[in-house]
C-alpha cells in the first residue's frame, strides 16, 4: 500500500512538472512570437502610416499591418530608436522563461539592461541638434528628450556627456562581466609577450 502511494505521488508531481514545463515553452514561444512581431513592426515604420496623430493616406505600409503601425508609432514617438531594445527585452524573457538558471544571467545583468537602453534613448537625443534623424520625436523620442534638456539644466553638456559615459560602461561591463583589470592584465601580457618575441627575433 505504502508503495503504491509512493508511486501514485511521483506520478502526480511527474505530471504536474510536465504541465508546467508544456505552460513555460508555450509562453516563451507567444513571448518569442510578439518579440518578432514588434521587432518587424518597429523595422518596417512610416510616418505616413495611420497613427494616434494622424490617419496617414489610407495605405498601410507596416508590415506588422494596422496594429504594427499603431504600436510601431507609439514606442518611436515615445522612445526614438531606442524603442528596438522593447523586443530585445522580450525575447530574453522568453530564453529565460525556458532556460531560467542554466542561463548563467545574474539579476544584476538582467536589471542593468534598462539602465543601458536608458543611455542609449538619453545619447540619441543628444545627436538631434541638425534635425537630420526622419522620427517624429527625434531619435530618442519624447523620453529622450525630456530626459537631455533636464540633465543639461542641472548637469551641463559635458557633466551630461561624462555621465551617460560612465552608465554606459557600467552597463556594458556588468552585462558582459567583463573585468578591467583581467583586460588590463591581458593587454599587459600581450605587450609584455611581443617585447619577448622581438628580442628573440632581433639579430645579435
Amino acid at each position: 500500500m505504502t508503495r503504491r502511494t509512493s508511486k501514485s505521488r511521483k506520478n502526480d508531481r511527474d505530471t504536474v512538472q510536465d504541465r508546467n514545463t508544456v505552460f513555460r515553452v508555450g509562453t516563451s514561444v507567444l513571448l518569442a512570437s510578439a518579440s518578432l512581431f514588434l521587432f518587424v513592426a518597429l523595422q518596417s515604420y512610416n510616418s505616413h502610416d495611420p497613427s494616434f496623430n494622424g490617419t496617414g493616406n489610407g495605405h498601410v505600409v507596416n508590415q506588422g499591418g494596422l496594429v504594427g503601425a499603431y504600436l510601431s508609432d507609439i514606442l518611436i514617438q515615445l522612445f526614438g530608436f531606442s524603442s528596438v531594445w522593447i523586443p530585445f527585452f522580450i525575447a530574453l524573457a522568453a530564453f529565460l522563461n525556458i532556460w531560467r538558471s542554466p542561463t548563467g544571467l545574474l539579476w544584476e545583468q538582467v536589471a542593468t539592461l534598462p539602465m543601458l537602453a536608458a543611455v542609449t534613448c538619453i545619447a540619441s537625443a543628444m545627436l538631434d541638434k541638425a534635425k537630420i534623424f526622419p522620427l517624429p520625436a527625434g531619435p530618442g523620442g519624447l523620453v529622450g528628450s525630456m530626459a537631455i534638456n533636464a540633465l543639461n539644466q542641472t548637469l551641463g553638456r559635458f557633466g551630461t556627456s561624462i555621465l551617460l559615459v560612465t552608465l554606459g560602461i557600467f552597463s556594458i561591463l556588468v552585462i558582459t562581466r567583463i573585468s578591467l583589470t583581467n583586460m588590463i592584465s591581458w593587454f599587459r601580457g600581450g605587450i609584455q609577450g611581443s617585447k619577448s618575441w622581438y628580442s628573440a627575433e632581433k639579430p645579435v
